[in-house]
């Protein structure tokens, strides 16, 4: 993780997921920057989940105001509902093998203009 800026909150210019530094295969929520965690003061501008990690969690990316961009792994194969609703400044997600994106995934995600899927 690089850690950028000198403020109250702690801001991660990148982090990256994979099975070894979760206590599951799966991203659940709070366990980034949703509000919760932001109130916590920690945030992140980019997430790379990686190819090992099998699952996201409804809400895992709920509400992460500074969050900008995504990569999700091979493992990821859905975009749970409201996965990420409400994180305003997302502007590009890559997604490696996702098949399926549930409703809502990306409701109020008003910056978004990039949703790449690769083909399986």
């Amino acid at each position: 993780m690089d850690r950028i800026g000198k403020s109250r909150h702690v801001l991660y210019d990148s982090v990256s997921v994979d099975s070894r530094n979760q206590h599951t295969s799966h991203v659940t929520c709070s366990k980034f920057c949703n509000k919760s965690s932001n109130e916590e003061g920690v945030a992140f501008n980019r997430v790379v989940v990686e190819d090992g990690v099998t699952g996201l969690s409804q809400m895992s990316f709920k509400n992460c105001e500074r969050l900008t961009e995504v990569v999700l792994g091979k493992g990821i194969t859905k975009i749970p509902y409201d996965c990420f609703t409400g994180s305003d400044q997302l502007t590009r997600v890559v997604a490696k093998r996702v098949t399926v994106i549930d409703e809502c995934a990306f409701q109020n995600c008003k910056s978004l203009k990039y949703l790449t899927v690769s083909a399986a």
